[in-house]
């Protein structure tokens, strides 16, 4: 009878989050992800025993449903807020198998040392991931979220000065690209040689264009067809056909 009733109302083994932990400004700006990450280290976490914890990026995935690289950037974000640190890197073992880095709890005792709660000393400064280590939604929120880098204006587009191509050695015929915007009136239109549709040929003595040209209807001589002509057709008529 005595051991029953001094048993009665004992909870079984439980993991620990103490209220001044979670009630810290850090925590609250803490992601979901590194709160349930931060919850995985403390089931590692042994009183009797003040040990480091670790979680490997690969276990934690399956535990979490998350991927390697969101395990990882929990990881750093509960390091970067001060809820663990990190006391052993992640090494190769001695059997060729790769080894998670410890990390101390510091609201916990660690191998006789009093807890630091360095996360009482942060600072207000937010957590920025690596941009290799973030997901594909923080990706694309971080995407919305950015202004569009040098929008094209609404009236034409800007061109640059000089030579849109490198070359290393300049033409006679090679002409420049025009200063300003590359839309504007046919007054606008650079000097010297270019392609044209015109039917008559320009010459470097001729005016410059200044405007359309008036359409001309050519001249049509009609020829004798002579004998000679004939002769001539005759003898081509021949050759083609051989």
């Amino acid at each position: 009878m005595g051991n029953r009733h001094r048993d009665k109302g004992k909870l079984p083994p439980f993991v620990p989050l103490f209220r001044h932990t979670i009630k810290s400004p850090a925590w609250k700006v803490t992601s979901v992800g590194a709160r349930a990450t931060f919850f995985e280290l403390k089931t590692n976490y042994n009183t009797k025993a003040q040990n480091a914890v670790y979680l490997a990026s690969r276990t934690g995935g399956k535990q979490l449903n998350a991927s390697k690289n969101s395990i990882t950037k929990w990881l750093r974000e509960l390091e970067f807020y001060g809820f663990i640190v990190k006391v052993r890197g992640a090494h190769l073992g001695l059997e060729g198998v790769g080894k998670a880095a410890l990390y101390r709890l510091t609201d916990c005792h660690y191998a006789g040392q009093a807890p630091t709660y360095d996360f009482q000393n942060w600072t207000g400064e937010l957590f920025k991931p690596a941009k290799h280590m973030m997901s594909e939604d923080d990706k694309e929120r971080l995407q919305r979220s950015r202004p569009k880098q040098n929008p094209v204006p609404t009236v034409g587009t800007p061109r640059p000065n000089g030579r849109d191509k490198h070359v290393a050695r300049m033409t006679l015929n090679s002409r420049q690209r025009p200063n300003g915007r590359d839309k504007g009136n046919d007054l606008q239109c650079p000097n010297g040689r270019d392609i044209t549709s015109f039917t008559i040929s320009r010459t470097e003595s001729s005016p410059p264009l200044s405007g359309l040209l008036e359409w001309t209807t050519p001249t049509l001589t009609e020829i004798e067809y002579t004998d000679e002509l004939r002769r001539l057709y005759r003898c081509e008529v021949l050759a083609l056909s051989q």
